[in-house]
């Protein structure tokens, strides 16, 4: 039971100076994740317009739900990030519209863009690989939402 407490204690240790801390976990639901779910306050879930996006939501539904009642009764999704979104495409939205039926969707939408990897490959932030993007700009966007929505609690 300890383990999953890791994180938590961790960043509880101390008094830290920090507003936010950002916990980027991987696509997965192993102990690392399971850590972070313990230990944060809010859940943002990056999904794909993809069909097993929509699969995997459920599983991290359940998980949550599973933290909330044993862990961290705290712990709040504040919504869904789409990623890799092509408007173009029906699927795009054949996906997205499903998702709303379980948690709310940032109105943020990141693009599919290339210099996404080629930031990631570059070892930058798309801000330092290409800041003036619209996938830069987007994500700015996004943070502004994020922001606005822990503080309106």
């Amino acid at each position: 039971m300890d383990g999953f407490f890791r994180l938590h204690d961790a960043l509880h240790a101390d008094e830290m100076d920090y507003d936010t801390i950002v916990i980027d976990c991987p696509p997965n639901l192993g102990l690392l994740t399971v850590n972070s779910f313990v230990a944060a306050s809010h859940l943002i879930v990056p999904l794909q317009t993809a069909k097993f996006s929509l699969d995997g939501l459920k599983t991290i539904l359940d998980t949550t739900r599973t933290v909330q009642k044993r862990f961290n009764a705290e712990l709040q999704i504040l919504g869904g990030l789409i990623t890799m979104h092509n408007p173009r495409t029906a699927i795009s939205q054949a996906v997205s519209d499903p998702i709303q039926e379980y948690i709310p969707i940032f109105e943020t939408r990141i693009s599919r863009a290339v210099a996404i990897e080629e930031a990631h490959l570059m070892q930058q932030t798309i801000f330092e690989y290409q800041g003036r993007s619209k996938v830069a700009q987007e994500y700015e966007s996004f943070t502004d939402e994020v922001i606005g929505g822990i503080q309106k609690g």
